[in-house]
């Protein structure tokens, strides 16, 4: 009677050390195959477009071409150092898709892999500007000041098929200042980033802006 009691008992303690093991291991694949966060990504909320809370990895990048199709020119609205009146400006920005497969992507002036601004090398310059961005007719602010505060925002996912090609237009808008906040005839070397969330991968582009 003991014995089959010790059995009985052995068994149940065997089947619950099953399922636990069983539990562990589903738990474990889970967090494997679940999307993780991204530490790098920008804080600031987007009004205009979802958060990109996360960078997925499920698919490789495609291949793109993107290019910046002109300078923005500002030397005329900065005189002395300041600007007396509120400026924009524009340049034209192409995307090319060159691979068989679609992505959507997201435009920003932040990496969200790096947590790189596009203005890294442009400090003063970025304490007085706004940047939006249109595509079709849908305009984006990915960039602006706040009470000193920089704010980050990114369009929302672009679909681009095999081969196409789509044009967006880029408008930054230099605010008024005071004397001493912003230099006259330098050259600044600016970047936008195209995000590939389903890729977790960003193509950098180049642009200029002159004071």
């Amino acid at each position: 009677m003991i014995k089959k009691a010790f059995s009985v008992t052995f068994l149940v303690i065997s089947i619950f050390s099953l399922l636990f093991v069983t539990l562990i291991l589903m738990l474990n694949f889970v967090s494997l195959v679940s999307p993780q966060p991204n530490p790098h990504y920008n804080p600031y909320p987007n009004e205009y477009a979802p958060h990109i809370h996360r960078v997925v990895n499920t698919k490789k990048p495609v291949r793109i071409i993107a290019r910046a199709l002109s300078t923005v020119d500002f030397t005329k609205a900065v005189d002395h150092s300041a600007v007396m009146n509120e400026t924009t400006g524009h340049f034209q920005l192409t995307i090319k898709n060159i691979d068989n497969m679609s992505s959507n992507l997201q435009i920003m002036l932040y990496n969200p892999l790096t947590g790189q601004s596009g203005f890294e090398h442009s400090i003063d310059l970025c304490e007085h500007i706004s940047v939006k961005v249109k595509i079709g007719g849908l305009i984006y602010t990915i960039y602006r000041i706040v009470d000193g505060e920089q704010q980050y925002f990114s369009t929302q996912g672009i679909k681009i098929r095999p081969n196409q090609t789509i044009n967006v237009t880029v408008f930054i808008t230099l605010h008024k200042t005071v004397p001493g906040d912003i230099r006259d005839n330098l050259h600044y070397d600016c970047y936008l980033y195209l995000f590939q969330l389903e890729a977790g991968y960003v193509d950098i582009v180049k642009f200029i802006v002159d004071t």
